[in-house]
């Protein structure tokens, strides 16, 4: 065998031992070869070495989890599957990175049973997500109610602790001067004492009576009914016609009103407030006059009572509801009727709010009830 042949010869055994080792040995250098068949012989071996060489860049990275955006170009075919496992690699980090966004309608279809379970956690991540988000959701909605209750609840107990001490001040007042009167032996001004003081207790008694009534409403609830709104007014203007009649008021109830779903009973309780309300604030009206009507749409139905009183000045229209507020100084109310006809709408979901003009142009107090029974059901008048 010639010298060139040997060298050859042992340099294809050395570079076909070393890429078994698993190394990648240099290129055979072709460059002083003369005869064509030891060149392509030659050639052959160092496509070998590059192909192989190819394969290592791909496996080496991915086998570290190193993935390279920009795929190496080559028509090697045994690098084919190499190339496709890293592009679907670098499709699921992409669509990783975009799950921990927030993005959950991405879908794997990479591997079987791999996609089977990535598609299961990323569904199970939604769910757990929008139960989360339900959640604080949930959680600042109650927040927000206890601090409206909290804060109702110091209105509350200011507004109780000033109306209370009103009457244990006259209390006060009248013991001493009964003292004072006793020891002068004026048993006529004995009398006037005794009946302040029994006016004070009646004052009292009523304001106390009036805040148990209102603390019940909400906890002690009958079972709502369907009921005509017609029936409701009839009801509540018979318990007032008392009033009705001494006024010279004339009530008029439209007919055909809706059926509402209500705990009958404090709806009586909300037309008998805003009647007797109307009628105690109807002012020098030669030709008194209320109206109750309403009107339906899908989603709920408005309730009026409307008067030709004396009106309400627009700035007092929130501040009327409030718990022992009254428009009117010289008026015998307890200041809690409002209040608890509010509470009332409110624990129906439904809202209620006075428009008027000002002082002598009437009042109309409107409020809300869902159209819809417990179930979802709208209500057919």
């Amino acid at each position: 065998m010639k010298n060139k042949e040997k060298t050859l010869h042992y340099n294809i055994y050395n570079k076909i031992s070393a890429l078994l080792k698993g190394e990648i040995p240099e290129h055979i250098d072709t460059s002083s070869f003369t005869d064509e068949d030891e060149i392509q012989y030659a050639q052959l071996i160092n496509r070998l070495i590059g192909s192989i060489s190819e394969i290592h860049n791909f496996i080496f990275p991915l086998s570290r989890g190193e993935l390279h955006k920009n795929i190496p170009k080559t028509n090697n075919y045994l690098c084919s599957p190499f190339k496709e496992l890293q592009s679907k690699l670098l499709h699921l980090t992409w669509q990783t990175e975009q799950i921990a966004k927030g993005d959950y309608s991405q879908r794997v279809d990479f591997m079987g049973d791999f996609s089977t379970a990535f598609n299961f956690m990323i569904n199970k991540l939604a769910e757990n997500e929008k139960a989360l988000k339900e959640k604080i959701d949930l959680l600042a909605e109650r927040t927000r109610e206890l601090e409206e209750k909290n804060e109702e609840m110091e209105k509350f107990v200011y507004t109780v602790s000033h109306d209370l001490k009103s009457p244990l001040l006259t209390i006060s007042g009248f013991t001493e001067m009964m003292e004072i009167d006793a020891a002068g032996g004026d048993s006529e001004r004995l009398k006037k004492d005794a009946q302040y003081i029994h006016n004070a207790v009646d004052k009292m008694n009523n304001l106390l009576e009036k805040l148990l009534e209102l603390s019940r409403i909400g906890r002690v609830v009958n079972i709502p009914e369907k009921v005509s709104l017609n029936t409701l007014a009839q009801e509540a203007a018979n318990l007032v016609s008392g009033q009705i009649v001494k006024s010279c008021v004339r009530i008029e109830i439209l007919p055909n009103l809706p059926v509402v779903f209500v705990d009958k009973q404090r709806f009586i309780q909300v037309m008998q407030n805003l009647i007797d309300n109307a009628i105690k604030y109807m002012g020098d009206q030669t030709n008194p006059r209320i109206e109750i009507g309403a009107t339906n749409n899908k989603s709920e139905i408005i309730c009026y009572v409307k008067d030709n009183g004396g009106g309400i000045d627009p700035r007092y229209h929130e501040k009327i509801f409030n718990l022992f507020e009254r428009y009117d100084e010289k008026s015998t109310g307890s200041g809690i009727g409002l209040a608890s006809v509010k509470k009332i709408i409110e624990i129906h979901d439904g809202r209620i709010w006075v428009e008027s003009e000002g002082k002598g142009k009437g009042s109309i107090f409107y409020f809300t009830i869902p159209n819809k029974e417990t179930d979802g059901t709208t209500i057919i008048p």
